[in-house]
């Protein structure tokens, strides 16, 4: 199914460039970010990648584009000691300065009425250490959790914590989002904006009416006494705006517009006209958006062709600088600073040679990517 370049110039800036991959090469990284960034309209919203990539990130991104740099806290299961915690906030607000963060908290709570609380309280504390100039996406992990009740817990526990952004996944589970579970979250996110979220220790007595009944007790006891400290988190939520971020699996236009229209029919379409309430995360959704819409370099395509790993890309790199060498001179090797600055290995000889090369490299890599049965998808930075 083919999409309109005006519609997918309105989805670029919805796109979160997700840069998970532990094995990134830090040239092309900056590679990858600049191509992504130079061409402000269509620049992703938000790149998210480790903490240790974001000096290279923040180097590479066009100097005209809007786009933002988030990082991960508790990755990726959510299992992190609160001292570590603590620590990593400290490192990607204070010294990375990132202007987003996601916490992933930890879904195999079993969300009883004290655990609750616990959660509420976890994502409360995360929100306090990041600050109110840092928005907190909260990663929920929906596909690993198999009772529908329980996601809808989970997002009330983060929209009563503080979320200012809910993510369904973490990409790295190895499952893709489901229309099912993505609508237990839409739901939550809709009482959430019309006022109508339950308070959390109703919401995780359920439908037992004796405990109800102790719990309202509890609650009124609280309150006449002066000891309830935030009785909002006991009764109703006022009116209350949080962001959806999509990600597991969202890897084509066709899927990522799917999930598009199943929002909009639960939020409307204005929820999805803005990356101040919607966002998708992806390392290939805005690589396919960018090719659909501009076109890719055909040398990108080749060196960012899925298969193709990321020592070939040095491996590339070195062929030609050895091409480069005998072209100048066969006797002897020149240092590389002053073959850039020779007059006489002139640009269109270097685009000839790194042509030559990534060509038969491409040829040689096309076989074996067949034989394994991997379709090589022509986009220009495919990296996870």
């Amino acid at each position: 199914m083919t999409y309109s370049k005006e519609l997918l110039r309105k989805l670029a800036p919805l796109c979160e460039l997700t840069l998970y991959s532990s094995d990134l090469d830090t040239n092309l990284l900056k590679k990858v970010v600049f191509e992504a960034t130079k061409v402000d309209e269509l620049a992703p919203v938000v790149i998210s990648t480790y903490p240790q990539f974001v000096p290279a990130v923040k180097h590479a991104i066009s100097k005209d584009a809007k786009t933002l740099i988030s990082t991960v806290v508790a990755w990726p299961k959510g299992d992190g000691c609160e001292e570590a915690i603590r620590a990593e906030i400290y490192n990607a607000v204070e010294y990375y300065k990132v202007h987003e963060v996601e916490y992933v908290i930890d879904y195999s709570y079993n969300l009883l009425l004290d655990q609750m609380e616990k959660v509420i309280d976890e994502i409360s504390r995360v929100k306090s250490l990041v600050g109110t100039q840092t928005i907190l996406k909260v990663v929920l992990e929906i596909e690993e959790v198999r009772e529908l009740p329980k996601i809808a817990s989970l997002v009330r526990c983060a929209i009563l914590g503080g979320a200012d952004f809910i993510v369904t996944c973490t990409g790295k589970s190895g499952h893709c989002l489901s229309p099912e579970k993505l609508q237990s979250v839409l739901t939550e996110i809709a009482h959430a904006i019309n006022g109508e979220t339950p308070c959390d220790k109703e919401v995780a007595a359920g439908t037992d009416e004796e405990l109800l009944k102790e719990l309202h007790i509890y609650c009124e006891e609280c309150f006449n006494s002066g000891s309830l400290v935030l009785p909002n988190r006991l009764r109703h939520l006022q009116t209350r705006h949080v962001g959806l971020k999509l990600q597991g699996g969202v890897s084509s236009i066709e899927t990522a517009m799917g999930f598009i229209r199943q929002v909009e029919r639960s939020l409307g379409d204005e929820f999805t006209s803005s990356s101040v309430t919607f966002r998708i995360g992806s390392s290939t959704l805005h690589p396919l958006i960018i090719d659909e819409v501009m076109g890719l370099d055909n040398e990108l395509r080749i060196v960012h062709t899925l298969g193709i790993k990321q020592s070939t890309y040095g491996e590339v790199e070195d062929t030609i600088q050895d091409e480069l060498y005998s072209s100048r001179n066969e006797s002897s090797k020149v240092p590389s600073p002053q073959i850039e600055e020779s007059e006489e290995v002139g640009e269109d000889n270097l685009r000839n040679i790194s042509q030559k090369n990534i060509s038969n490299l491409n040829s040689e890599t096309k076989t074996s990517l067949n034989s394994e049965g991997s379709k090589a998808i022509p986009i220009e930075y495919m990296l996870n």
